[in-house]
């Protein structure tokens, strides 16, 4: 199946600073974060145009909600003679849903519709999804890579009068992952400790993500590299418990093996450590950590990770296998002999 292409959620804000908003706007993807703050954004920007409070209605759909029951408070006039906002967050929960085809095409003069639908939305030949598409009304908010999420960082650290390097702000996302909200948590916790003007080092990073849970993916990268099983362990499943993604901590190990390859190979070109992490575009500091004193110096023990990682991978991705199970034999493949 062809991959459906939708307008990127992020052409929003210029449409909200613009005269005029589509009726109808469809929000999908898998960025929950993004699709949150779009709403809110224009929640805050059609406010204004609502007669009466009554003529906002924000619902949170469960299983086979009625279409029937949406629509007819879609066509009800407003209260107050002027706009209407209806907010319908995950419309996959609603029966029927073509029966929105007649008011996607032709909505009344009065009506705001915003609609979320989390994940992706290939349907695109199945109505109402097809008009919703044809119209342009259909946004989506993609998931942003390791080197746009460290992008983000940057701009919400100086937005918050605080200074943060590309290069740190990409360490960071290795140790809280790629979750938007959480790093939003993180940043906000810089901000409460450090006030405003001052740097977010990366010694700062890994202080206060030590002081947040037992251990930190940093330890876990250090027992591994020691070749020290029993404690390799004990780190994930404490990482694993405390709300740490399998996911994340399968990504991170892949960096690490993929940063012993580069450093052994830049190595013996004659590069030094500080040239080879910005070839690598990571952190010194963290580039350092990952490919000084460890068992992974040679070829063959890389080979043997990368293919227990590439195994430990797949079957996240197609099994229900416990993840603590799937880490136990991840990390005795890494480390064995």
């Amino acid at each position: 199946m062809a991959k459906v292409k939708h307008r990127s959620l992020y052409e929003l804000p210029d449409l909200i600073r613009g005269e005029k908003l589509p009726p109808v706007i469809f929000i999908c993807g898998e960025d929950t974060y993004a699709i949150d703050g779009a709403v809110k954004l224009l929640i805050e920007k059609i406010e204004p145009m609502l007669g009466s409070d009554f003529d906002k209605e924000i619902i949170s759909t469960e299983k086979k909600t009625s279409a029937q029951q949406i629509i007819d408070l879609l066509l009800s006039f407003p209260f107050g003679g002027s706009k209407k906002l209806v907010v319908l967050k995950d419309f996959s929960n609603i029966d029927d849903k073509k029966k929105f085809t007649e008011i996607i095409n032709s909505p009344p003069e009065y009506l705001y519709l915003i609609i979320t639908q989390p994940g992706k939305v290939n349907a695109t030949k199945i109505e109402p999804y097809a008009s919703l598409h044809n119209k342009k009304y259909m946004f989506e908010a993609v998931k942003l890579k390791q080197h746009e999420l460290a992008d983000w960082l940057v701009k919400h650290a100086k937005k918050n009068k605080t200074n943060l390097s590309y290069e740190n702000a990409l360490a960071l996302t290795e140790i809280v992952g790629e979750e938007k909200s959480l790093l939003e948590m993180q940043m906000q916790k810089f901000y409460d400790n450090l006030g405003e003007g001052k740097e977010i080092t990366f010694d700062i990073i890994t202080d206060l993500a030590s002081s947040t849970r037992k251990f930190t993916t940093f330890n876990l990268l250090d027992a591994i590299g020691s070749g020290n099983k029993s404690k390799a362990l004990e780190i994930a499943y404490n990482l694993i418990e405390n709300g740490t993604e399998i996911g994340q901590l399968i990504s991170m190990l892949n960096n690490y093996c993929l940063f012993n390859a580069q450093w052994m190979e830049l190595s013996k070109k004659g590069i030094d450590l500080a040239e080879a992490a910005k070839m690598a575009e990571v952190n010194y500091f963290y580039f350092k950590n990952s490919v000084s004193k460890n068992i992974f110096k040679n070829e063959n023990r890389l080979l043997k990770a990368s293919g227990a990682l590439l195994n430990a991978d797949i079957t996240v991705k197609t099994t229900s296998a416990d993840h603590k199970t799937v880490l136990s034999i991840l990390i005795s493949e890494m480390i064995s002999d």
